[in-house]
């Protein structure tokens, strides 16, 4: 995760109001967050880390913990939780995300988990020019809920985003697309809020 940390710091410019926070989601919904503790742990680290109620948490560099090799570890089996980058510029609207901070979070998680890739996958994106800047790779974002429809927005400038047919919460924002800049807005429009 500190890959993630060096990644905020390379590329803070992209969200630049911004500091770095992570959130935990739950796959399993009998995890309650409530329940949830962390801690960065190794054979002679022993280090809380704080859970704040929405789920996020802030990591910082521990220098013992870096030399120990320590992870992150929680009081729940594996693979019941996961994590992303949690990028919000202040004032961005409730119903909206600010596409630099969504092209932060893919830059974050790609300096993550990078290392998880097969050798050939891993080089084959970086010769298409990377996760987050290829024309190639075509990434899917989760609204909080249902989409009736999303809208890139800059001044003037208006475009309708396609909501997934399988997952009314999922679009693909156009993360390489540099004709949208950082400050574009992505609005949401929630199913269950639509005007009949």
């Amino acid at each position: 995760m500190l890959k993630g940390v060096d990644a905020f710091q390379q590329h803070h410019q992209l969200a630049p109001a911004t500091s770095l926070r992570f959130i935990l989601a739950a796959d399993d919904s009998a995890v309650k967050l409530d329940d949830v503790t962390l801690r960065i742990a190794g054979d002679n680290t022993s280090i809380p880390l704080p859970l704040a109620k929405d789920g996020t948490f802030t990591l910082e560099r521990n220098q013992a913990a870096v030399d120990d090799n320590a992870d992150i570890i929680s009081n729940k089996k594996k693979n019941l939780l996961h994590w992303h980058a949690d990028i919000r510029t202040p004032n961005v609207p409730e119903n909206a995300r600010r596409l630099g901070d969504l092209r932060l979070e893919c830059e974050i998680s790609w300096a993550v988990r990078q290392d998880e890739m097969s050798f050939f996958v891993r080089n084959g994106i970086k010769l298409a020019g990377g996760l987050c800047r290829s024309k190639l790779v075509m990434l899917h974002y989760q609204a909080p809920r249902a989409l009736a429809g999303v809208t890139l927005v800059s001044g003037e400038r208006r475009l309708a985003l396609d909501v997934s047919r399988k997952d009314p919460r999922v679009f693909m924002p156009p993360l390489s697309n540099t004709d949208w800049n950082d400050d574009t807005l992505i609005e949401y429009e929630y199913a269950d809020t639509k005007k009949l």
